[in-house]
């Protein structure tokens, strides 16, 4: 794998990742870029996930020795440069050409791991190709048991060690900007998206052309090619079971031996049955504001669980990570790592690996300075006593 380099022309346009959404959004078409910038019907969960999290406030100590800092940390029992994961954001490989794979290439080198989604444009087998990238698959639990039995089982083929179930999305979410664009599958031209993509040729050339002759698929859910993104025969495999129950949990847990995360806890409860079914941790998450709205935010349900969570489990937080500040916020209240959705889609969008990897750095550097300013010189360092709630109620 060739060595990835920022552009210095990025590094200038882009000094954080509120400047990448902005490029991403002149380059994509509009239809694409809300399907990944958007939250479902009012996007009140959405705006909480921000809103709460900027109501966390810093308390930090003065006079320590910061010039030790260091960033790395251990996950899952395995090293990682910085507290974070990718998480399995779908279509990434519709933003970028081959976008994915670039996405999944700058986790290598800046060294993170990639969770690759059951929806996912590029296989497991193909990812499993880049040198030392530590790969992570995301299940859902699927009405079709014989395709989803394959991908547990392709997963173990190809050396994944770290499951995430998610669990919070067993009822298709209402995106009605989805529904207006006619970015779902199965893909259809409408005047609207015609004429989008038309005033969008930069990514309409390099991205979507390739699609005349090979259509997307859900390639970690078949290998039949003309089954994809443009016929129902393509989007029939990815239903997600509405019984899924934590059971099935259980079930999963019999024959998948690695490291396993349930996706989507926002209640002390669900932590707890999430043990008892044999899960290793939790990603608390509201799915970004994608899933249910109203839903409490991930902050908040973090702030709410932490007093009961078990010191053995494996905690991840999800949603609305923007600057290093929010890594900070997170890990101070209890999590060991975030994942990182949006961001790092964003710089997909606007160059590819070297825009994914770009983002991985500005929150990597942001994260190092907050650490200083805290008065810590390492993750594990980061407690309670340094956060405090802004505006009583909102935590």
């Amino acid at each position: 794998m060739a060595t990835l380099r920022v552009p210095r022309d990025l590094a200038r346009k882009a000094l954080n990742i509120a400047d990448l959404r902005r490029l991403s959004r002149r380059r994509l078409p509009r239809g694409l870029f809300d399907f990944v910038d958007r939250g479902s019907e009012d996007e009140v969960s959405l705006r909480a996930n921000r809103a709460q999290l900027d109501a966390v406030q810093f308390l930090p100590k003065m006079g320590i020795d910061v010039s030790g800092r260091c960033i790395n940390t251990q996950l899952c029992g395995r090293a990682v440069s910085a507290p974070i994961v990718i998480a399995p954001t779908g279509m990434a490989a519709m933003l970028w050409p081959d976008g994915e794979f670039a996405l999944a290439s700058a986790c290598a080198q800046f060294g993170v791991p990639y969770c690759n989604g059951t929806h996912a444009l590029t296989s497991l087998e193909r990812l499993a190709t880049i040198p030392g990238l530590d790969l992570w698959l995301q299940l859902y639990i699927l009405l079709d048991r014989t395709r989803m039995d394959a991908l547990i089982a392709k997963a173990k083929s190809c050396g994944v060690r770290t499951m995430v179930v998610t669990l919070d999305a067993n009822i298709s979410p209402n995106r009605e900007y989805n529904q207006r664009s006619g970015f779902l599958p199965p893909l259809r031209p409408t005047w609207r998206n015609m004429i989008d993509v038309a005033t969008h040729p930069r990514w309409a050339l390099s991205t979507a052309m390739p699609w005349i002759t090979t259509p997307p698929r859900f390639a970690n859910l078949s290998d039949d090619l003309s089954e994809n993104l443009t016929h129902l025969s393509g989007v029939l495999p990815c239903r997600i079971d509405p019984s899924a129950s934590w059971g099935r949990i259980k079930e999963l847990r019999e024959i998948w031996h690695g490291d396993l995360l349930i996706k989507g806890v926002l209640r002390a409860d669900d932590a707890a049955r999430a043990l008892e079914c044999g899960a290793t941790g939790i990603i608390v998450s509201n799915h970004g504001g994608r899933s249910l709205d109203g839903a409490i935010s991930a902050i908040a349900a973090l702030a709410k669980m932490a007093p009961a969570l078990s010191k053995e489990m494996t905690v991840i937080f999800d949603s609305g990570i923007t600057r290093g500040a929010d890594i900070a916020r997170a890990l101070a209240i209890r999590a060991d790592a975030v994942m990182i959705g949006r961001s790092t889609m964003w710089g997909i969008g606007a160059a590819g690996a070297e825009g994914a990897l770009h983002a991985l750095n500005l929150l990597a550097s942001e994260f190092d300075r907050v650490l200083g300013l805290l008065g810590v010189n390492s993750p594990e360092e980061l407690r309670p006593d340094l956060v405090q709630y802004g505006m009583p109620g909102n935590i």
